[in-house]
């Protein structure tokens, strides 16, 4: 996770990382002060100022993917934006797997009731598939996403399919 308080022009006045040590060493967000993060933006560059604008001008938290490529490593993120100020913008950001937008609809919907700890079985029953196309997509998802096992491809699940669990929106903090 990437916490940074940017400007209206997406500069970085303040970065941090709640990373692993290794992660850190590979993702040196301290890089980042002073300038600003349209740069580092590979895709979705029209889409990260909209929603910057959007949550300068209404005050309400924003959502939006990005990839970012950061010390010449790729990476996609999910990115929340809360207003600090009239020119300020927190931004919260978690890693996703960076394959996630090759993944079809289907899949997306299977990786959702994987994350729900549901079996193969209540799988195929609720999206009304066979066990078979179960498996092909679960065998899918974990070769597209680079996930070795059963427990690797839950902890993604459950990650991908519930990241806005992990903050709290403006409306929801205790006064």
């Amino acid at each position: 996770m990437i916490v940074a308080i940017i400007n209206q022009k997406s500069e970085v006045a303040f970065s941090e990382s709640i990373l692993s040590r290794s992660a850190k060493i590979n993702l040196d967000v301290t890089s980042l002060s002073g300038r600003s993060l349209k740069s580092f933006i590979l895709e979705s560059k029209v889409q990260w100022q909209s929603t910057v604008d959007r949550c300068l001008s209404s005050g309400l938290e924003q959502k939006c993917e990005v990839c970012l490529c950061l010390n010449g490593r790729e990476s996609r993120w999910r990115m929340h934006l809360f207003r600090l100020n009239a020119g300020s913008l927190v931004v919260v950001g978690t890693s996703l797997p960076l394959q996630l937008p090759l993944l079809s609809g289907r899949e997306m919907e299977v990786l959702c009731e994987i994350s729900r700890g549901r079996s193969t079985v209540e799988i195929a029953e609720f999206l009304g598939i066979s066990l078979s196309t179960v498996e092909k997509h679960r065998s899918r998802i974990r070769k597209t996403l680079r996930i070795d096992s059963h427990s690797q491809l839950v902890l993604v699940a459950s990650l991908v399919a519930n990241l806005d669990r992990f903050y709290l929106s403006i409306e929801d903090s205790p006064q």
